[in-house]
């Protein structure tokens, strides 16, 4: 299966998301503020990506989510993501925040049943 690399920069309110089968670079960082017209605009085709991904993943799979802000519907999407990586063979999430938030974000591992790298965004 080859799929096409998906790089999309950052806007005021999207984050920047680059996935590359080829290389293994799997990102999403920045703000997400979409407005509710957009938001599924913006993110269906990424999911609906890591669906196609997932039926013939690498060997393993690192994703790398530094969301410095996001609002709630974000939330449920970034929920839809992460149940997808957590079906992957030997995946490897990494989380950037602030240590103030990480309780907060532990929240997607206990739905999602994920195991998340956190690291202090500072680092």
């Amino acid at each position: 299966m080859d799929l096409p690399t998906i790089n999309i920069e950052s806007t005021e309110a999207t984050p920047k998301v680059y996935l590359n089968p080829t290389e293994g670079s799997f990102i999403i960082a920045g703000r997400s503020f979409p407005d509710p017209q957009s938001l599924e605009l913006f993110y269906n085709p990424i999911v609906n990506w890591l669906k196609e991904y997932a039926k013939e993943p690498n060997r393993s799979t690192e994703f790398t989510f530094d969301l410095e802000h996001y609002n709630t519907a974000t939330s449920k999407i970034l929920l839809q993501i992460m149940e997808i990586l957590a079906k992957l063979p030997n995946y490897h999430v990494i989380w950037y925040s602030d240590e103030s938030e990480w309780e907060t974000h532990r929240e997607f591992e206990d739905f999602c049943e994920i195991q998340l790298d956190w690291k202090p965004r500072n680092e």
